[in-house]
């Protein structure tokens, strides 16, 4: 796997590759394809020597007719491929089987080519990465680029979503100052389309104003961010899965995406996690149910500050000492081993989510279940 910035510089360098994949949501990748492409073939060429097939079209046959096909001008050609389906679950269905055999002459002619003329770029807004035709289809040699879910920390996906709001709110006349978008990101995550909600919000609260500060962004996404967390994790400690079924509910129809309630989940197990981990040290902690708030602070809190170390974990800035307290207070009703299980299925309920095919209510509610009941 190459980094986004990398990619583009071997192409500078002339170090090509027959396959390029792209895995992550268009507004993400778009822009990281647009510059490939334009590194491959010059922006004078790219009327005439791209070729572009869509999802409803996209067979072996038409992709390996595509790459043979010499283009309109001299130089290289680019065919983009948009969202195949057999690199999603919902969308292999035998179809990778089916045509196995003329996607493998695809690639083992791309991969002949003694002067790399024709390129495949491949872009898509899913990936199951646990199906038998990504694996195969890995094999066949791709450089894939991934600003999807799996990167959701990484340095390229950072930059593409940092880039994506400085977009937004470029094209609405608006400028940002110094360490906003650090912070919409913190409180957002790199969703494209949870980011758009978000900054539509920021915009209209701006009004006629160019610039956008600090306090906007605690205005309008942080101090509805920290109620959300708190009502949400207090249902979860507490183990009501009514109540935390009715904040779903009114998040949802507060048109707060689903991938954001989603993160606010994935930020209590982060939390939890740091404290479970200072519980189960042998000589950290030792849990007190039913201290009071001023024994934690005096006693409790230094000794967690002493174990995280500083700086204190990411997960764990700017949270106030009370909510910590709470948490403390009843992570004895969660196991760390149940915890770490539950983060590492957080990309598949992102891909659900993603992939519309059950009502995103049904899908929070069913990680909820799966939180309170373990």
């Amino acid at each position: 796997m190459q980094g986004g910035e990398d990619f583009v510089q071997s192409v500078s360098n002339d170090e090509i590759s027959p396959c390029y994949l792209f895995i992550g949501q268009h507004p993400l990748t778009a822009p990281l394809v647009q510059r490939l492409i334009t590194a491959l073939i010059g922006e004078a060429s790219l009327e005439f020597n791209l070729e572009t097939i869509a999802q409803e079209a996209c067979t072996a046959g038409a992709v390996l007719e595509a790459v043979k096909t010499r283009p309109f001008s001299p130089g290289r050609k680019v065919v983009l491929l948009q969202d195949p389906p057999f690199l999603t679950s919902a969308g292999a269905d035998g179809r990778w089987e089916a045509e196995a055999q003329d996607w493998e002459k695809v690639f083992l002619w791309l991969s002949s080519q003694k002067d790399i003329r024709s390129i495949l770029v491949i872009e898509s807004d899913c990936v199951d990465k646990r199906i038998g035709a990504f694996s195969r289809f890995k094999r066949l040699g791709p450089v894939v680029i991934d600003v999807g879910i799996g990167g959701d920390s990484s340095k390229d996906t950072k930059n593409a979503a940092s880039a994506y709001v400085n977009g937004l709110l470029q094209r609405a006349g608006k400028k940002a100052d110094k360490g906003v978008v650090d912070l919409i990101l913190d409180q957002v995550g790199h969703d494209p389309v949870a980011l758009g909600i978000e900054i539509d919000k920021l915009i209209s609260l701006a009004g006629p104003r160019e610039r956008i500060g600090l306090d906007d962004v605690r205005e309008a996404i942080s101090r509805q961010r920290e109620e959300e967390v708190f009502r949400l994790a207090d249902a979860i400690l507490r183990r009501d899965k009514a109540s935390a079924f009715e904040v779903i509910s009114r998040l949802l129809a507060d048109d707060v995406h689903p991938l954001i309630i989603l993160q606010t989940i994935a930020n209590f197990l982060r939390k939890m996690a740091l404290i479970l981990a200072a519980l189960s040290d042998k000589q950290g902690v030792l849990s007190m149910q039913g201290m009071t708030y001023q024994v934690f602070q005096k006693e409790i809190l230094p000794n967690l500050k002493a174990f995280w170390g500083e700086p204190a974990p990411h997960a764990l800035k700017g949270l106030h000492p009370y909510a910590l307290y709470i948490m403390y207070r009843d992570a004895h009703r969660f196991r760390l081993e149940k915890v770490l299980e539950l983060f590492a299925r957080l990309p598949d309920v992102d891909l659900a989510l993603k992939g519309g095919q059950c009502p995103s209510r049904v899908i929070l509610e069913r990680l909820i279940l799966e939180i309170i009941e373990r």
